[in-house]
């Protein structure tokens, strides 16, 4: 019996090392937007909504547009902020990249607001503009 106990006492123990990896997570999708805006006054306001899920730091939301507006036209969008983040209010929208959101930070949340205002000074020539407005979640 003592030899029996003694081998049990003896066996080495295995201790396995397991790895976690974590990878980043950055998503942001856009709901309930119009497909087309019609002006046919001097200003239009569409409203949509976005989500947004990411589990890194110090992100921001930037948007631009793929080419100029018509003369005296002009885009402006609104994004609300998601839970500690800052949003840069109402930012006039080019071809040029613009920070609409600061300061994202481990967030995922649905639903929150956008607000697009499509104005003119002088209503452009009747006719079809197409644009794409571009949103991008980074660093």
């Amino acid at each position: 019996m003592h030899f029996f106990i003694f081998s049990l006492l003896s066996f080495n123990l295995l201790s396995p090392t397991l790895t976690l990896e974590v990878k980043p997570i950055n998503e942001f999708s856009l709901q309930n937007l119009p497909s087309s805006l019609i002006l046919k006054d001097s200003s239009l306001t569409m409203k949509g909504s976005y989500s947004i899920t990411t589990n890194e730091n110090n992100k921001k939301i930037i948007g631009c547009l793929s080419t100029p507006l018509p003369p005296h036209t002009t885009l402006t969008v609104h994004l609300e902020a998601p839970k500690g983040a800052h949003s840069l209010g109402k930012v006039l929208l080019s071809n040029q990249d613009t920070l609409l959101v600061s300061n994202i930070s481990r967030v995922a949340e649905e639903n929150l607001n956008i607000t697009y205002i499509l104005s003119s000074d002088t209503l452009p020539p009747a006719g079809s503009y197409s644009n794409l407005v571009r949103f991008t979640l980074t660093e």
